[in-house]
């Protein structure tokens, strides 16, 4: 009886000993930016996430959080197959709804996204004439790509660029105009093919172009930007992790954290520091309506 006693008390000894080394589950924050690529001039939009993940991590002790760099593609396929998998600032539609959970709220909130093109190119002033008789200053993707057959605009694969916009480029009608970057360094790679006349257009955010200008060796170039009918709405972008168990436990701390930081200052200067100035009151205004704050900007 007194040996059966001591088995049962050294059983439940190993046991609590094992559970307390056990590792905290894992999670795979996918990023967008590649930490072997080196920047010429980091700035305040550089690598997004990762500001995102340090003002997270207190209320992420529960997990091992681990980034991880891949493109576009690879990051959609690793979301739909891996338990342990997070994507971070995405794009929330209903077929990316067949596969991933997505936070509560946004983590970040950016201007629109906009069509560029060089200041130079030959059809810009055609570009110009169609704004000056819009009404409200947009143009429809199609008139933008309809003045010439020969315009190439250039893409991300496996990037979503909003539910109207992603309808547009779905048409084939202009099928032939698209060129779709597929290699790692993606976006980045788009504005070089832009500014070398590679291609005549792409669509970014303000944020986007930012970084990309500041990350370039060139000298800046002088861009025309077109705001999009099919994009006049602020881009929001959500945490999506893969629909397991695992990821559900995950977002309810990340909820937690984009509630509670998303009224802080803090928070609010970082979303101002990563657009220009002249767009900063602008993003204020759209901040404080998804976070019901009210915050001004300087």
């Amino acid at each position: 009886m007194f040996q059966r006693l001591l088995y049962i008390i050294g059983f439940c000894i190993l046991s609590s000993a094992s559970a307390s080394e056990q590792s905290p589950p894992r999670i795979t924050w996918l990023t967008d930016v590649d930490p072997d690529v080196p920047v010429a001039t980091p700035t305040s939009s550089s690598d997004i996430n990762s500001q995102l993940l340090a003002l997270y991590q207190p209320y992420l002790k529960d997990f091992d959080v681990q980034p991880r760099f891949v493109n576009s593609a690879r990051a959609q396929a690793m979301l739909s197959e891996q338990a342990h998998v997070c994507r971070g600032k995405s794009v929330y539609n209903e077929e990316r709804g067949q596969y991933a959970y997505a936070s509560a709220l946004p983590q970040v909130v950016f201007p629109p996204l906009r069509l560029y093109m060089l200041a130079s190119h030959r059809l810009a002033d055609q570009v110009e004439a169609l704004k000056s008789a819009s009404e409200d200053d947009h143009l429809s993707l199609q008139e933008v790509l309809s003045l010439s057959p020969n315009l190439t605009l250039g893409l991300v694969r496996g990037r979503s660029y909003g539910e109207d916009l992603d309808q547009a480029l779905s048409r084939d009608r202009h099928s032939n105009q698209l060129w779709i970057r597929s290699v790692p360094d993606q976006a980045s790679g788009l504005f070089d093919m832009l500014v070398s006349g590679r291609i005549d257009l792409t669509i970014h955010t303000s944020v986007a172009m930012e970084r990309f200008i500041q990350m370039s060796n060139q000298a800046q170039p002088d861009l025309k930007v077109i705001p999009l009918r099919e994009a006049d709405r602020a881009l929001l972008g959500y945490l999506l992790c893969n629909r397991s168990e695992q990821g559900q436990q995950f977002l309810q701390s990340v909820n937690l954290a984009i509630e509670e930081l998303s009224r802080t200052q803090e928070y609010f200067d970082m979303h101002m520091s990563w657009v220009p100035a002249a767009e900063r009151p602008y993003l204020a205004r759209l901040y404080n309506d998804i976070y019901g704050t009210s915050f001004r900007a300087d």
